[in-house]
């Protein structure tokens, strides 16, 4: 999920059932946190997949979405999704990194780029590469560090506005002597092209498939559920990242226990929204929770939900936000395609 901050909404497309069924969706959702309503947009849209990353672009009112995993591969696929038109483009690429699930994305406002780092590429394993995509001119490229958090997968990036960088937290890391969890806190600055780790108060566990969201106006990172090889858990731990201390939220109601469910900070309302996940019952859980920074305590929304169609029909051409030069240069060509849903 990502918030649309034009918009003052919430997006969702994709993701899967973590049972046996493993059933793979494409659907695209919004949420409107002003009336607590889940609207189905009936539009086309990249296939169906999970784990895949989703990152807004807050200079252009779009979101860009990178990879996933279906039942058989892992997917290197770039797409965007316009808000104001509500349509999704797939961009083509010469160059991309290797298809990949189990990873995170950002958008980083100061220099106007997406930031990916890690997951299981589909066909040499874990990774621990950063990467850039230039909206601009819709180019991929690698980013060589002088050292990174390491080989990983289920962690969760955010970006810092304020401080210019990119928040990593939480993940799996597995080396042929290692299997540990990520318990601290990474800063990644674009401009030195550097990984630096952190050191924290009182810090919980390392954990994965968290729930993970930032919010610069509390200097909090929130992080709720994941795991570390015990189950799915429904703690949640809140990092303040000016003094570097966790503080572990007792509230008087709670999500259940889960793994890979979403979370984002909603500007508007000074909240977060939680949707989703699953756990080992095996259960899927289509619902929704906020979590409020005045009081720290979550409650259970109960929404109502619809369907409609996109706010427009674009005619094919030029993506708002990208120029003239994607188009020309032969690694970032742009071509419209349609895919039916479903």
């Amino acid at each position: 999920m990502v918030y649309d901050t034009e918009n003052d909404r919430v997006i969702l497309f994709g993701g899967y059932t973590v049972d046996e069924t493993r059933e793979f969706y494409n659907d695209t959702w919004v949420f409107s946190p002003d009336d607590n309503i889940w609207t189905e947009l009936l539009i086309n849209g990249p296939s169906n997949r999970g784990s895949h990353s989703m990152a807004y672009n807050s200079d252009e009112g779009t979101i860009l979405l990178f990879g996933g995993q279906t039942s058989t591969r892992r997917l290197s696929d770039t797409w965007v999704f316009d808000c104001s038109t509500e349509t999704w483009t797939e961009i083509e690429t010469e160059s991309a990194p290797e298809g990949r699930g189990d990873f995170d994305m950002v958008y980083d406002s100061n220099n106007q780029v997406f930031i990916i780092y890690g997951g299981w590429g589909h066909r040499t394993g874990l990774q621990h590469d950063t990467w850039t995509f230039d909206p601009e001119t819709g180019v991929w490229t690698e980013i060589e560090t002088d050292s990174d958090p390491g080989r990983m997968y289920g962690q969760s990036l955010e970006y810092d506005h304020i401080r210019k960088r990119v928040i990593l937290y939480g993940g799996h890391l597995r080396s042929p002597i290692s299997h540990d969890h990520i318990d601290e806190a990474w800063y990644f600055h674009l401009e030195n092209s550097s990984w630096a780790q952190s050191s924290s108060i009182d810090k919980p566990h390392g954990r994965y498939w968290s729930a993970v969201s930032y919010s610069e106006d509390d200097s909090s990172l929130v992080v709720f559920g994941g795991s570390y090889g015990i189950g799915p858990m429904n703690e949640t731990w809140i990092l303040d990242t000016d003094e570097m201390r966790w503080t572990q939220l007792i509230s008087p109601d709670y999500p259940i226990r889960r793994v890979i469910s979403d979370m984002v900070y909603v500007e508007s309302q000074d909240s977060f929204i939680l949707f989703g996940g699953g756990n080992n019952s095996p259960a899927n859980f289509n619902d929704t929770w906020r979590l409020d920074p005045e009081t720290w305590e979550w409650s259970e929304i109960q929404p109502s939900y619809s369907s409609r169609e996109a706010f427009e029909t674009r005619e094919p051409g030029v993506i708002p936000g990208y120029s003239l030069l994607s188009i020309i240069i032969g690694t970032s060509v742009l071509i419209l395609r349609r895919k039916k849903l479903g």
